[in-house]
């Protein structure tokens, strides 16, 4: 439901109003946002906090927070993955409620998800 607002609308309903909206027109920058900031402190986090030890057979990935003292805390108030997958699951919806818009189904929905986890996996793999 659009209101006089100069807000804009995050419901899911807003999203699936117009079929004729091209999927550029209806991404949310908000969402979009939080998502690469989440993947980003993931990513961060798991760079900084492994430590190469080498030794005499070779490197050896270590952890700082249990040769720090007090640093386990941080852990508590920096957790990222939970709004990370509570993102990745309103996108879904989003992505679940325009397929169901245009008369598709499950069966639609986890082809089209498939592929676009298949085809940068495989092109990983490959190399």
């Amino acid at each position: 439901m659009n209101h006089p607002t100069s807000e804009p609308d995050h419901s899911i309903e807003a999203v699936s109003e117009s079929e004729n909206t091209s999927v550029a027109a209806v991404r949310d920058d908000f969402i979009d946002f939080v998502r690469a900031l989440s993947l980003s402190v993931v990513v961060l986090w798991h760079w900084s906090f492994t430590i190469i030890d080498w030794r005499e057979d070779g490197p050896h990935a270590s952890n700082p927070i249990g040769l720090t003292y007090g640093l386990w805390m941080l852990t508590w108030f920096l957790q990222v993955m939970p709004l990370f997958f509570f993102i990745g699951g309103y996108a879904h919806k989003v992505t679940w409620r325009k397929i169901q818009s245009k008369g598709g189904g499950a069966k639609e929905f986890v082809v089209g998800r498939a592929k676009r986890l298949a085809i940068p996996s495989l092109s990983v793999a490959a190399v």
